[in-house]
C-alpha cells in the first residue's frame, strides 16, 4: 500500500513539474502561464499527498513498534 501511495505522489510530482516548467526537448510549454489555478491546485494536492504519505508512514512505524514491544507468552 505504501508503494502505491509514494508512486502516485512521485508521478503527480513529475506531471506538476512538467506543467510548471514545460519540457523544451518535447516542445511542451509551461501551462501555468495560461491556467493559473492549475499550478496552485497541483501544489496543494501534492502537499496533501505527501502529508498523507508521512501520516501513513508514521502509522506503519507505530504499528511495527507496538508489535515489537508486545509481551510474548
Amino acid at each position: 500500500m505504501m508503494v502505491l501511495l509514494i508512486s502516485g505522489c512521485s508521478a503527480a510530482t513529475a506531471i506538476g513539474y512538467v506543467g510548471r516548467h514545460g519540457a523544451k526537448q518535447m516542445t511542451w510549454v509551461p501551462v501555468c502561464d495560461y491556467v493559473g489555478k492549475f499550478c496552485n491546485r497541483v501544489m496543494a494536492s501534492l502537499a496533501l499527498s505527501y502529508l498523507a504519505f508521512l501520516c501513513y508512514l508514521a502509522l506503519v512505524n507505530f504499528s511495527a513498534y507496538k508489535l515489537m514491544i508486545r509481551p510474548t507468552d
